[in-house]
Parts: structure tokens; sequence; C-alpha cells
């Protein structure tokens, strides 16, 4: 079964509970097979913005490299992505990135 690695990331709100929501919703397309510690980390490129709450997860899945970006996008929304910056750096309750 193929095997993706994606980065999790969250700087608005309870940062810890969109980060547990989103890797409910992300256990429904997959098995995961490991997660790494939670670390909270300061913002690069535009810093004017809070901390970051991190982590990575390796998973295997079914899906399609375009089809896990597809539900990774959906999650986004389900959670509530608030893009507040034209870069769409700053400001996520929850982001996803493919490693």
């Amino acid at each position: 079964m193929p095997e993706a690695v994606i980065a999790l990331g969250s700087n608005i709100g309870d940062r810890l509970s969109f980060l547990k929501r989103a890797l409910d919703s992300i256990k429904w397309r997959g098995t995961i097979l490991k997660i790494s510690p939670l670390y909270e980390t300061s913002p690069y490129g535009i810093v004017d913005q809070p901390n970051f709450y991190n982590a990575v997860l390796m998973m295997e899945t079914n899906l399609s490299a375009e089809e896990l970006l597809s539900e990774l996008k959906s999650i986004e929304k389900e959670v509530g992505r608030k893009k507040t910056h034209s870069l769409g750096a700053a400001g996520n309750r929850f982001r996803p990135d493919f490693l």
C-alpha cells in the first residue's frame, strides 16, 4: 500500500483542538503508521503572527496523491482554515502539506 508523509500545522485559536480534529478526519483516509511529537515553532517569513503547533505523520492509504490532496483540502475546509494573507502563509487553523 502506498505511503504518504504529511506535515500538519496550526497557529490560530485552539491549535491543539484543530490538529486533533484534523487527525481524526485523516484517520478515515488510511492507516496512520507513525506520528511525531507536537512542536511549537516560530513563524517563518511572515513573522507577525502567532506561533505554530506542528507535527508530521506517515500513513498508508489506497488514495492516489491527487485524491489524498483533495481529501486534505476538504479537511482544511472542515476544520475551518482561514486564509488571512495574500501569500496564504498566515492564519491557519489547520494546514496540511505533503513532504
